[in-house]
């Protein structure tokens, strides 16, 4: 005969509001929220050095994960993008460049909005497409804006399936609201 006796679970706190998730390293400098739950990682890569030399050869490159989503399982996720470029690179060739490489990368490739507005107090151009990735009509907003003290270009990603799209989409501004330069909170320039 086997007593089987429950066991009483303890309310979980609440969890506490996102605070700003430092992106880890001193040179990159750069903090944002992300939605709770997610899961924040940091990489450095390497361009394909055959790839024409639009900006420098290599980017860090950090990824929020957040749901599986869909049939198909695809990974809603935003990413931030940090690359050098070249001295004097307008806001206007480094988006025109951004943009090449999403059509190259998305044969189908749709242009569906495109508005300016400003993060960190710099100027940002936010464009959203539409496109076909791996089978999945997915729907992506990529916002594009240039630190010019130090020549970086920033390229901040929202990536969902086209039907999930709007269910994440405050996540993207959630980002965007808060991402800021943690040298200049710090007056360090």
């Amino acid at each position: 005969m086997a007593l089987v006796v429950g066991c009483q679970q303890q309310p979980k706190p609440t969890p506490p509001a996102p605070t700003p998730t430092p992106i880890p390293g001193p040179v990159h400098g750069i903090s944002c929220e992300y939605p709770e739950g997610w899961v924040g990682s940091v990489t450095e890569m390497e361009l394909d050095p055959a790839r024409p030399v639009h900006y420098n050869i290599i980017r860090m490159v950090n990824v929020f994960e957040g749901p599986l989503v869909g049939e198909y399982h695809y990974r809603v996720n935003i990413s931030v993008v940090r690359q050098e470029l070249p001295k004097d690179r307008t806001l206007e060739e480094y988006f025109g460049i951004v943009e090449s490489d999403a059509k190259k990368q998305y044969p189908d490739y749709t242009r569906v909005g495109e508005y300016r507005t400003v993060i960190a107090e710099l100027p940002a151009v936010v464009r959203t497409f539409t496109a076909t990735s791996n089978g999945v009509p997915i729907k992506n907003t990529q916002a594009v804006f240039i630190e010019d003290t130090d020549n970086v270009g920033y390229v901040i990603t929202y990536d969902a399936p086209e039907e999930f799209y709007d269910k994440y989409a405050d996540c993207l501004e959630l980002v965007m609201r808060t991402f800021e330069f943690s040298w200049k909170q710090e007056g360090n320039r």
